[in-house]
């Protein structure tokens, strides 16, 4: 019985790939599948045009602070939020 799977091969295994059973022509089908460009430099980009992931990553960036700080504002003008106390017995929440 090992024997049957001895004799196995790769080129006798079948590759043909089964039918689509909808009309759809797909790029996979038509094989035009646009190859994957990466870009390499290598001048590193400046730390203002990378977006930090965190306030403390982009507090000590001039651009990012002023950009928070736009923001703040304009949530404030519009009305969109006020700033209240903390009441007491509460916890603050963290978010992501």
């Amino acid at each position: 019985m090992l024997d049957d799977y001895h004799n196995l091969t790769l080129a006798s295994v079948s590759t043909k790939s089964v039918p689509s059973s909808h009309p759809m022509i797909t790029r996979t089908k038509t094989n035009s599948l646009k190859p994957k460009v990466f870009q390499v430099s290598k001048y590193p980009l400046s730390s203002e045009l990378i977006a930090p992931v965190s306030y403390t990553h982009a507090k000590g960036i001039p651009i990012w602070e002023k950009a928070m700080n736009d923001e703040l504002l304009a949530l404030t003008n519009n009305n969109t939020w006020s700033l209240v106390e903390l009441p007491a017995h509460h916890h603050i929440i963290n978010c992501k």
